[in-house]
């Protein structure tokens, strides 16, 4: 196995996370490969009931149904720390694949003040320096509202703590497991795809 190129990259990104794009929405990507097998990363991203795990900005959350965490239609409570523009959001979880490493949830309540919003994780093994890696994707997509610009929505969103932290994850993982290699973690820019029609 070699490691993920550019334009593969690409294709997942392609096939995973932009082709659900509805009319009038917005969506934003952004990647990291890190230096740890994909069932490592795995362990910390699966954790529905523990974003805390790879999302900084939360102090609290609960799950507030009686489905089990790892099933689809579990909902929980986070709360965020003082300073962010959203104090608490309420997200149902929409995906969530252990076998092709792939989770998402969309938000169903709160104070975040937008439509449809829906994140979602895949991961990718890769080679890292001759070692087994990981290639995280994270993406969000949501509603444009009227007169607000791309731009604008994307500044308020990393204002939110709804955007997952890549870096955060990272430390993570490998201040939780110290027997793995020493880093060497390339990351890429997000990247914005929009759909914006109206019919």
């Amino acid at each position: 196995m070699t490691s993920i190129t550019a334009e593969e990259e690409a294709a997942l990104i392609e096939r995973y996370h932009r082709n659900n794009i509805a009319p009038g929405q917005t969506c934003k990507v952004q990647t990291k490969r890190i230096n740890a097998p994909i069932e490592t990363v795995w362990s910390f991203v699966r954790r529905f009931d523990n974003p805390r795990e790879f999302r900084s900005t939360i102090t609290r959350c609960e799950i507030i149904n009686d489905i089990v965490p790892d099933t689809i239609g579990c909902i929980r409570r986070v709360e965020i720390i003082p300073g962010m523009s959203v104090k608490e959001s309420v997200e149902r979880l929409h995906t969530f694949d252990e076998i092709n490493y792939q989770i998402g949830f969309e938000l169903i309540g709160g104070d975040l003040g937008l439509e449809h919003f829906r994140s979602l994780i895949t991961l990718h093994p890769d080679i890292e320096n001759g070692q087994p890696g990981t290639l995280v994707i994270d993406s969000y997509a949501v509603d444009v509202p009227e007169g607000r610009s791309e731009s604008e929505l994307h500044r308020y969103m990393r204002g939110t703590a709804m955007i997952t932290d890549l870096r955060y994850l990272e430390q993570m993982i490998f201040f939780k497991t110290p027997l793995l290699p020493s880093r060497t973690v390339q990351s890429r820019g997000a990247s914005v795809c929009s759909s914006t029609s109206t019919t």
